[in-house]
């Protein structure tokens, strides 16, 4: 039938297999087989048509197509499609390190999948986090991308670690709250997992990370006690907002909405990349470069900014934000020790509620904290509770679990030694440190 009466194919598979396949610009149509019943006349029909329905001679010339098919049996011959068509039905694959801006396909595949892929987000005409990847932490993004017919089926965003102080891991993704495939189909999803073994294979990287909310992988290791992300509803009504904070926080919250603390929201980065390199300093961390402040900035567009709290003119607070879809997510943020005497880290964040409340989102999400951590604790104080997210890993045969926890025991003395830094010192060396901490 295809050969001489369509000029096409079948085949079995998803109904977002064939989604995918309606995207290709050599496809007409995509239709689901289905039941066909036919009643006409045809005239001038052939000697072996005409007997079927007439038995008894001299033949009319004509077949009657009303027959109901009873009592007939029908054989079906299948077969495999040829080799012009395997593109159709098999997964290719493509790694690359970098995308260029007339490669839009990954991009539109991030635009119009389902669920929340801030950690994909890229831009033809500044970059994202591939080119943060790339440029700022000398990390090699190494993507996975699957195609089915042409069209993108899946993409694994995949950087390679190769650090002197923390060693090889191929991560996904690096520096933020989830990771992991964004496929079309389970299909994709396997080709997709298979490929970065392979790749793990090839670097000799010690174990894959994929930050996952909820695990998938069949056979991988999952570690469901490091982190939680905190996440909840907002209302357009602030008075509403305020009376979802449970009462004690609230009573604080209150408190600074009475005292000389004011929001900003400027557009550079200065004052919140040195409130935080201050408050992470102080923790015992190393801290980001400025430039990667800026470049999120720049990346991000209107779907990034920062605030500041300010005490009597004073910058003592500050966040970066995120915006995607419907949702707030605060994520760099950090206070002076003047922050907690007058309770500008509270207000901070019921600043960025209101504020985001305010443009019409509708969901706050506290993003991701360390059990045990008094970030933990804080974000329970304002009446989130913990979702813990399922990360996996993946070893070669003789590793184990990473643990760059700062709990860990053995950071106990690099920790109590950072914090006494001169922030300019801490300033300059961190960015060689963390590049390697993602």
């Amino acid at each position: 039938m295809y050969r001489h009466a369509l000029n096409g194919f079948s085949f079995r598979g998803s109904a977002a297999a064939a989604a995918t396949l309606t995207h290709n610009p050599k496809v007409t149509l995509v239709e689901a087989d289905a039941a066909v019943q036919l009643e006409d006349t045809q005239t001038g029909a052939a000697w072996g048509l005409d007997r079927i329905d007439q038995h008894a001679l001299p033949l009319n010339g004509s077949y009657l197509y009303e027959r109901t098919g009873a009592g007939v049996t029908a054989y079906i011959m299948i077969v495999a499609l040829p080799a012009a068509n395997q593109a159709y039905r098999e997964i290719t694959f493509k790694v690359v390190s970098s995308m260029a801006d007339n490669e839009v396909k990954p991009r539109v595949f991030f635009t119009n999948f389902p669920n929340r892929v801030l950690y994909v987000r890229d831009i033809p005409a500044s970059g994202g986090w591939r080119d943060i990847f790339r440029n700022i932490f000398r990390l090699p993004p190494r993507y996975l991308i699957a195609e089915r017919g042409g069209e993108v089926a899946g993409i694994l965003p995949l950087v390679y670690q190769n650090d002197l102080l923390f060693g090889k891991a191929l991560l996904s993704a690096p520096f933020c709250v989830e990771g992991g495939p964004l496929a079309a189909d389970d299909e994709a999803n396997t080709a997709l997992v298979k490929a970065a073994l392979a790749l793990q294979q090839e670097t000799q990287a010690p174990y894959i990370e994929f930050r996952s909310r909820r695990a998938r992988q069949a056979g991988w290791t999952v570690r469901k006690d490091l982190y939680a992300t905190f996440s909840g509803p907002l209302s357009a009504d602030d008075q509403e907002n305020l009376k979802a904070i449970p009462r004690k926080q609230r009573a604080v919250v209150r408190k600074t909405l009475e005292s000389s603390l004011v929001s900003e929201t400027p557009e550079d980065v200065d004052d919140t990349f040195r409130i935080y390199s201050e408050s992470v300093r102080n923790l015992g961390t190393p801290v980001f470069a400025k430039r990667y402040f800026a470049a999120l900035r720049k990346a991000f567009g209107k779907d990034c900014d920062a605030v500041v709290i300010k005490d009597q003119g004073e910058p003592v607070s500050a966040v970066l934000n995120f915006y995607h879809k419907d949702t707030v997510l605060p994520y760099y943020g950090g206070g002076t020790p003047a922050a907690r005497r007058s309770g500008a880290n509270d207000f901070l964040y019921w600043e960025v509620m209101r504020r985001a409340a305010l443009k019409g989102y509708r969901r706050f999400d506290f993003g991701r904290s360390k059990a045990g951590t008094g970030a933990f604790a804080f974000k329970k104080n304002w009446g989130f509770e913990p979702e813990w997210l399922e990360y996996e890993y993946h070893f070669l045969p003789g590793q184990s679990m990473p643990d760059k926890n700062p709990l860990n025991p053995k950071y106990a003395l690099f920790i109590a030694t950072w914090k006494k830094l001169p922030l300019p010192v801490a300033n300059f060396i961190g960015p060689w440190i963390i590049r390697g901490l993602g």
